[in-house]
């Protein structure tokens, strides 16, 4: 029924910063720009199938499940994508019966969404892509300089790497579980790539 994450909703009080974070040093295109003067919602592509997006608005708008929060929060939603609407409603009923509130199916265009909230008050949507997106679009009606250098990584915003770290000369240092790696490579739970 899942078909992976879907998209990870963040919150960004500086937007150009995040873009050019994002677009320019990590290389993660803008998918999809929607918003206005008072809310702004950027897609980046992570991979074909999996985007992060941020939250840009007023501190003083209300949250509902799939808007803006009150007051200043890291992560707003992670979205779980389902494969297709009819795992999305048959999930939504089973929230509905196990006594979760549940808003939607919500139309997002290419995607529908329901939004609720895990027993750790976390809140999550369930996505059902309804189109493939076939090509980045903006639809910010009002956006910054930055935003309206393309939707592509912009070369030279970021100093260029003069002395590449060699493969040899990386050492990673042991964290959480590193104490398990034989035992595991033993059980044959891991193998080397």
């Amino acid at each position: 029924m899942f078909t992976g994450i879907h998209h990870v909703t963040l919150i960004t009080h500086d937007l150009d910063a995040t873009i050019r974070f994002y677009r320019d040093l990590l290389e993660c295109p803008l998918a999809i720009t929607s918003g206005d003067t008072g809310f702004k919602h950027y897609f980046f592509e992570v991979s074909p199938s999996v985007s992060l997006s941020f939250f840009a608005y007023p501190a003083t708008r209300t949250k509902e499940a799939d808007e803006p929060a009150r007051a200043p929060r890291g992560l707003d939603h992670l979205a779980l994508g389902v494969a297709s609407k009819a795992d999305l409603l048959a999930m939504r009923d089973r929230l509905v019966a196990a006594g979760f509130a549940v808003r939607g199916p919500v139309d997002h265009a290419s995607h529908w969404g329901i939004y609720f909230q895990d027993p750790n008050g976390i809140e999550l949507e369930l996505s059902c892509d309804i189109y493939r997106q076939v090509e980045r679009a903006t639809f910010d009606r009002a956006p910054s300089e930055t935003a309206l250098e393309g939707t592509e990584p912009q070369r030279g915003v970021w100093p260029d790497v003069l002395q590449p770290t060699a493969m040899e000369d990386f050492v990673a240092t042991p964290g959480a579980g590193a104490e398990y790696v034989e035992t595991m490579l033993e059980r044959g739970i891991l193998a080397p790539l």
